[in-house]
């Protein structure tokens, strides 16, 4: 495509996003750029607008959006983030097959487009004026004095003689420049800059044809390379790795057994809880036994990424390789479970909730492995199943007001749960609704708390909670004074409601 209408719809998409985003936190804003930046990109990358990976990355951009106008969370802005990065990958190459193909795209746009930028204006040419070519290779200097500039920091922070002399020489220019400085708004040039970036981003894409190519020629299915090669000797490398695959998948299969029956034992149906923190029982614990799981998986992978498949023998290793998957399965629910037991005790966190969206997706990613096994797949089909897994997941947690289900809940469940003042006591102002509670039912709970977990170490008071709470309506009566209406969520109208009353 030609540059110049590039150029004009990244100005076009530079002054809206200073229009919205100048002295304005994320609200509304981020849904109204994000409508706004998906009717240009329609307009200027017009072929294949309606293809899948197009559609869905569209989809997941704009229901994120959605989700963070609704809640207003940080996690729903982060994922909406991420999303941004897969809808610019699938708007350089929408055809590709895979999501997996254009989040790279998306990853590699974001060194790629400055330079590409510099080429677009190279092969503009303007009336009775050089080729803008000769002015803009000047640019490439940038990066070196940059470079020399971090040096110069360096140096004159290490060095006092060195920082003398650099003052000496140049003080009465940074005098100047600061006094300069002084008198431009900064909030409204940073606005500028960041938005300049974001369009850049969005409009000016780099290609990486190679990853194009070996998207367009993946296949789902693997193919039997059959080697020819005049030998003296009886080949047995296939049939000595299918050996070795036998004998580790049989002594693995037994060794996860013992610890399956154990986990099913004591962690599924006799679990008794002593008053200990649980903290080796589910963070340790936790994190080995997910590490094992991928490394099981990498394991099946490894054997059956080949030849292997096509061996004519090979369904007893199949059978293995399945009771192998199945016993991992086991394992993963014993790790869910184990988050269960955690959140029953000590109630609910972000990262408990996290943890079952992490298991759900190790499960996705065992069952994609057993097809892969069975219906002989590809690597390439089992990162397309997987990206498109990922993404749906995180596309769904950025849906609920997890800050609100997570402190109703441990408030609710106060009679069972440890109630973590200290924790609770961390979420933003627009939860203020559901955070503040009455002296008499924070007593009410200190009460109840310290007679069922009576730990050893200190935690914060309902009266220091209180004083916490009365800090945050502080904090949004200044907000609710300096609001604009970019700023808009119905999670931080709620607060503000509820202030008024």
């Amino acid at each position: 495509m030609k540059s110049l209408p590039k150029l004009f719809f990244s100005l076009i998409s530079l002054i809206i996003f200073v229009f919205l985003f100048y002295q304005s936190y994320p609200g509304i804003n981020v849904l109204l750029f994000e409508i706004a930046l998906v009717v240009l990109t329609l307009f200027i990358f017009p072929k294949h607008r309606f293809s899948l990976s197009r559609v869905i990355g569209t989809s997941a951009l704009i229901i994120t959006a959605v989700a963070f106008l609704w809640n207003g969370s940080g996690w729903s802005l982060f994922v909406n983030i991420l999303c941004y990065f897969l809808f610019i990958g699938t708007v350089i190459a929408p055809i590709t097959r895979s999501l997996f193909t254009n989040a790279q795209l998306g990853l590699y746009n974001l060194l790629g487009s400055p330079f590409q930028l510099l080429i677009d204006l190279s092969r503009l040419k303007i009336s009775n004026a050089p080729r803008l070519n000769r002015i803009i290779r000047y640019y490439y200097l940038v990066v070196p004095a940059l470079i020399i500039g971090f040096f110069i920091l360096i140096y004159s922070a290490s060095n006092p003689i060195f920082n003398k002399l650099l003052n000496d020489v140049f003080g009465g220019l940074f005098n100047w420049f600061w006094e300069f400085a002084d008198t431009l708004n900064a909030q409204l040039i940073a606005t500028w800059l960041f938005g300049l970036v974001i369009s850049i981003y969005s409009f000016i894409h780099y290609s990486n044809f190679d990853l194009i190519h070996i998207d367009a020629n993946s296949s789902d299915h693997l193919a039997r390379v059959r080697l020819r090669i005049n030998r003296s000797y009886k080949r047995t490398g296939l049939k000595s790795e299918w050996y070795a695959a036998l004998f580790l998948l049989t002594a693995l299969n037994l060794l996860i057994l013992v610890i399956n029956l154990i986990d099913i034992y004591w962690v599924w149906f006799n679990f008794e809880w002593e008053g200990e923190y649980l903290k080796q029982f589910v963070h340790s614990g936790t994190y080995l036994l997910i590490l094992s799981i991928l490394l099981s998986m990498a394991i099946v992978l490894y054997f059956f990424r080949g030849n292997l498949n096509f061996l004519s023998r090979n369904h007893r290793l199949k059978l293995l390789c399945y009771i192998w998957l199945g016993q991992n399965a086991i394992l993963a629910i014993s790790v869910a479970i184990r988050n269960l037991h955690y959140i029953h005790y000590f109630a609910l966190a972000s990262k408990r909730i996290g943890v079952m969206f992490f298991i759900a997706l190790v499960l996705v990613g065992i069952f994609t492995v057993f097809l892969k096994v069975q219906k002989k797949k590809s690597v390439f089909y089992l990162l397309r199943m997987n990206m498109l897994a990922v993404i749906v997941a995180f596309v769904i947690s950025s849906l609920p007001n997890w800050d609100r289900i997570i402190i109703e809940y441990n408030f609710n469940h106060y009679n069972e749960s440890f109630v973590h003042f200290d924790y609770l006591a961390t979420f933003d102002a627009n939860n203020l609704s559901y955070l503040d509670r009455s002296m008499e039912e924070l007593n009410a709970i200190e009460s109840v708390q310290t007679e069922l977990f009576p730990f050893e170490e200190t935690y914060m008071t309902a009266e220091e909670y209180a004083y916490r709470i009365q800090e945050k309506k502080t904090e949004l009566e200044v907000l609710y004074e300096q609001r604009t209406w970019q700023e808009w969520t119905m999670a931080r109208q709620r607060a503000f409601t509820f202030i008024g009353k």
